[in-house]
């Protein structure tokens, strides 16, 4: 058995990013306007660096202020996982300075505090630790991770703990409740100032947070060269990080697998799941940044016109738009982000639709013609309007001729009078039919281009977001959901960068 230890060594400790304290009012203190917060935040930048070159000299100063220092969840955790995902509120320097910046600037509506204290119970779900009063013991520092231990599948976490006697008493008496339960079980080993812990169904979930700690004091995930050579792709400075070894998954026992992979076919988990996936989260700019980049595995290709461009190209200024291109039997999902601009289309008619979801008939009359598609762009003028009156249009251009004429003859047959169908060569476009004349193209919108700095004109696929979208969604939400409300607008793509898959998503902030 590996006993509970604490290091008598720990690192002095780093202030985060914003401290989150279970019992802080709300400062009703109105935040000052932007340009002083601005200059705060370049002194603070400032005074962080000089008091690091006096405390230990420039090369500390560099390390520190360019990625975080001290333990990492990573290093708690064993090489053989499946994937990992950390969340890290103890940075380097630069990213602490970002970080609080836009921490501040996204809780305009409310304290930083209280924008925290939202994203907590999330964090909490996705580690499992929901009845763990989290809050009370962490330090700044989490991941989590999919393992097996005794042929079974296993949730790891590596909490970093601010105080050892609380978060042991604080796990003994969660593992001790699940014990009489029906639910999972859990078991937990302090070590090196993380609490490792083990969330299991078939299997002892004591035995495997002891196993998974030993393992990883042989050969922890952070010394991993497959997990090294995938981080050192991204920025070293980051919020949060993720990682899968999708050809491990691939490998995994037929029964592993199915856990590992729901919703996906045999056939899919084979086309799809080599190589690797490393994406980080970090702050600039203003934004909040997350780059991907798949290693070793392959996506479809296309040869049709790049989608940046096309995006760029999109008449108006679309509250959410999308360009993608296509290739055979892959990508009328990514022809929106969801469905909602076929369901925002003008109701199809009763005798063409032949009854159903409307939603699943509006799409239905692209996805019959997924194959012959080549590219495709959509976009919704207003997220309030539904029906003729909401200025929906998708886009498609064909493989050919032919191909185009047979779309565009099922789209005036399922949509009737409320849009207008045109077909030009191999371009079908359906247009709701209170789509608003534009004078101006998309890209020349300054929200949009900041949204979309960084997505290339190569870009497979390249999708936009407006602030109409966000407002929308926080009202679904019941209105009071901050992280939703703060969101100015979002741009997304992604792309090759020889034989690896690049993606890069931005989400802006104010």
């Amino acid at each position: 058995m590996v006993p509970l230890v604490t290091s008598p060594e720990q690192p002095a400790p780093v202030e985060p990013v914003i401290e989150i304290e279970p019992d802080t009012p709300t400062d009703p203190t109105p935040l000052a306007p932007e340009r002083r917060r601005r200059g705060r935040f370049v002194a603070v930048g400032a005074a962080a660096v000089a008091v690091a070159l006096l405390a230990g000299g420039g090369t500390f100063a560099v390390a520190a202020w360019n990625r975080a220092l001290g333990r990492q969840p990573a290093d708690a955790l064993p090489a053989s996982v499946f994937a990992f995902a950390q969340l890290d509120l103890r940075p380097g320097l630069g990213q602490r300075v970002a970080g609080d910046a836009l921490v501040r600037r996204a809780g305009a509506a409310g304290s930083p505090v209280d924008l925290l204290r939202e994203l907590r119970s999330p964090l909490a779900e996705m580690l499992d630790l929901k009845d763990t009063k989290l809050h009370t013991w962490w330090e700044g520092r989490a991941g989590t991770a999919k393992w097996t231990h005794g042929g079974q599948l296993v949730t790891l976490a590596a909490v970093a703990s601010a105080d050892d006697a609380r978060t042991r008493a604080a796990l003994s008496a969660v593992r001790d409740a699940r014990a009489k339960g029906k639910g999972s079980k859990l078991g937990f080993v302090l070590a090196d100032g993380y609490a490792v812990i083990a969330v299991a169904d078939r299997t002892d979930s004591q035995a495997a947070a002891e196993a998974a700690v030993a393992e990883a004091r042989a050969a922890s995930l952070a010394d991993d060269a497959g997990y090294r050579g995938a981080v050192r792709r991204l920025p070293a400075d980051r919020l949060a990080v993720g990682w899968a070894d999708l050809d491990r998954v691939r490998t995994a026992p037929p029964a592993l697998l199915a856990e590992l992979t729901p919703g996906l076919s045999p056939g899919e988990v084979e086309k799809y799941l080599h190589g690797v996936v490393v994406a980080a989260a970090t702050a600039a700019d203003g934004a909040l940044e997350v780059r991907s980049r798949l290693i070793g595995g392959t996506l479809p290709r296309s040869d049709a016109p790049a989608a940046r461009g096309w995006l760029d190209d999109t008449p108006g200024r679309p509250a959410q738009a999308t360009a993608a291109e296509l290739p055979g039997g892959f990508g009328v999902d990514t022809l929106m982000l969801d469905s909602a601009a076929f369901m925002l289309l003008p109701a199809p008619s009763g005798d063409a639709a032949g009854g159903g979801d409307y939603e699943e008939v509006a799409a239905g009359v692209f996805e019959r013609h997924e194959r012959d598609m080549r590219a495709g762009r959509a976009g919704i003028d207003s997220v309030n309007s539904v029906g003729p009156g909401s200025g929906a249009t998708v886009d498609v251009r064909m493989v050919d001729a032919a191909a185009a004429r047979r779309l565009g003859a099922a789209a005036t047959r399922a949509f009737g009078r409320g849009a207008v169908v045109r077909v030009a060569g191999d371009r079908v476009s359906v247009t709701g039919a209170g789509r608003r004349a534009a004078g101006s193209r998309l890209g020349d919108d300054p929200t949009y281009r900041r949204a979309l700095a960084g997505v290339p004109a190569s870009a497979e696929v390249a999708t936009f977001m407006g602030e109409q979208m966000w407002d929308s969604a926080a009202e679904a939400a019941g209105g009071d959901f901050r992280p939703t409300r703060a969101i100015e607008a979002v741009g997304a793509g992604y792309w090759y960068d020889g034989a690896d898959t690049v993606g890069l998503a931005r989400v802006l902030v104010g």
